[in-house]
């Protein structure tokens, strides 16, 4: 009776140790691969607050060759003179995973000095919920950190509606 009910216990322990071993396969199954970095999408932030903070991203392309636009926008809580916004060109952009850390210039926006000023975004599209850094996290102005091409800060915040696509670049190194 105590061998009958042994085998049983080890049977159902083995069979649980393979359906969990194949569903942690499948879990950790590498995403496509693609043959540029990419960062795309739009969200919300969440603030505890009530901020009303929005990042969107259209961005493609390698490191220095990278191309596209983004655009932010904060209003709301402790922002001087009710917030603002900004848009730009992107200019540098790498991925791994679902991670991607890109920066751009502010080509157009409603604060005085901002204009010109590169800033630098971190996205990690691999949690949930997703997160997002910026390089001004630090200093609170995006004129106070201009920054070098794909620098950035970690991701701080937590987006609560809408979310990024990164396409991740393995440069086969």
């Amino acid at each position: 009776m105590y061998r009958g009910r042994l085998a049983r216990v080890l049977t159902a322990g083995l069979v649980l140790t393979v359906v969990c071993g194949v569903t942690a396969a499948a879990d950790e199954a590498p995403r496509t691969v693609v043959d540029e970095p990419g960062l795309t999408g739009a969200a919300k932030l969440h603030r505890k607050a009530g901020d009303d903070i929005h990042f969107a991203f259209d961005a493609h392309g390698l490191a220095g060759k990278a191309h596209g636009t983004f655009g932010f926008s904060h209003y709301g809580g402790n922002v001087g003179a009710g917030g603002g916004y900004a848009t730009g060109r992107i200019d540098c952009l790498l991925s791994g995973g679902a991670v991607a850390v890109a920066t751009g210039v502010i080509t157009r926006t409603d604060i005085a000095g901002w204009a010109g000023w590169r800033v630098g975004f971190t996205v990690d599209a691999g949690t949930h919920p997703q997160r997002l850094g910026y390089s001004w996290a630090a200093g609170g102005d995006p004129a106070s950190m201009d920054v070098a091409p794909c620098l950035s800060s970690a991701p701080i915040e937590t987006v609560e509606d809408g979310g990024f696509t990164v396409a991740p670049f393995d440069p086969g190194l």
